[in-house]
Order: C-alpha cells, then sequence, then structure tokens
C-alpha cells in the first residue's frame, strides 16, 4: 500500500512538473518537431534522393531562457529594397524594414530584419544572423530567427531556442539567403539547432 501511495505521489509530481515546465518548452519542441518532420518528409523535404538515405536528425542546444529576451522593433522610416545574395551565386529581393534591439546580460544588441510579401502576410520578421558558436558548434554559415509580431507593434520577443540553420546546411543544392556583414554577433549563443555530432 506504501509503494502504491508513493507511486501515485511520484507520478502526481511529474505530471505537477511536466505542466509547469511546459507550455514554453512544449512550444519549442513542436516547432522543433516541426522542423525535422521538414526533412524527414519525403513530400517536403529539399534533401536530394542520398542526402535523404543518410539523413540522421536534428540536433539541437538543451532549451534556455538565458537566450530569450524582450525586443524592440525599430520600424524604418523607409523601407529599403535590397537584393540578399544567397549560397547558390543568385540573389533574391528583400524589404529591409526594421532594426530589433535587444539585451542580453545588460550588453545592447541589434540586428537587422527582412520581409518578402509572404513574411510580411504572415506578420514576420527574418532574422539571418552569425554568432561565435558558427563552425564550431553550430553550421558555419549562421542561422535564422523568425520573429513573429503583433499589427501595430514595436516590441516582439527575440528568442534564440528557436534559431535554426539554413536548408543548404543539410540540402547542400538548395541556395539560401548569405547572413549581411550587419547581422554578426560578437558573442556565443548555444541555442537552437546545432551541428549534429
Amino acid at each position: 500500500m506504501r509503494k502504491v501511495a508513493l507511486s501515485a505521489l511520484l507520478l502526481a509530481t511529474i505530471m505537477i512538473h511536466c505542466k509547469f515546465k511546459d507550455d514554453y518548452t512544449n512550444k519549442i519542441e513542436l516547432n522543433r518537431t516541426g522542423l525535422l518532420s521538414y526533412y524527414a518528409r519525403q513530400e517536403y523535404t529539399p534533401l536530394d534522393s542520398n542526402e535523404f538515405k543518410k539523413f540522421k536528425g536534428l540536433d539541437f542546444f538543451p532549451i534556455s531562457t538565458d537566450y530569450r529576451a524582450s525586443g524592440q522593433i525599430i520600424w524604418l522610416p523607409q523601407i529599403q529594397f535590397i537584393q540578399l545574395s544567397h549560397t547558390g551565386g543568385d540573389s533574391r529581393p528583400y524589404m529591409k524594414v526594421a532594426e530589433i534591439h535587444f539585451k542580453f546580460n545588460n550588453i545592447s544588441y541589434s540586428l537587422s530584419a527582412y520581409q518578402n510579401e509572404q513574411l510580411r502576410m504572415n506578420r514576420k520578421l527574418f532574422v539571418p544572423f552569425t554568432d561565435l558558436t558558427n563552425g564550431k558548434t553550430s553550421y558555419s554559415g549562421g542561422r535564422y530567427l523568425d520573429v513573429v509580431y503583433a499589427p501595430q507593434s514595436n516590441t516582439c520577443e527575440v528568442d534564440f531556442n528557436y534559431a535554426y540553420a539554413p536548408a543548404c546546411a543539410h540540402a547542400h543544392s538548395f541556395s539560401c539567403p548569405v547572413v549581411p556583414d550587419v547581422n554578426r554577433l560578437n558573442i556565443e549563443i548555444p541555442a537552437g539547432e546545432k551541428i549534429k555530432q
């Protein structure tokens, strides 16, 4: 009877812990599952047949709120139409629409944010960046963030737990936007997608 009571107590503790751990962690894990299915499902994957056979999944840094910050969106008074260079040697049109300012450990940082028509319709900002983990524990070419914002809002959440490697990190014939020089962070961000070990 005592073992049953202890088991019930343990189960209740685990359930409470999971619920507490929860929404935030669950959202990130769900996002990561979606990213994995993009590569693992033949109808969506950018991988060629040989890459698909060798694909062993994705790897991520542990989820940490240390790399989550409140951001301020500074909308540019004039949208700049630019051509973002891609890894395949081509370039594609984007709009440079904002800068996102945020702080880690009381140090201020900023990243330029871009949109195309689809991102604008979905109220997302495309934020490619590099940091000091690139080529060591994360993809050498940098990573991306899709930052969601509310209509007419000047604030957003900058959460590097959602950072992901471009498709060209896994599908070598894929052409991906190259990170602009203005978005090079001189810190390590061990959050989001990492190199598969």
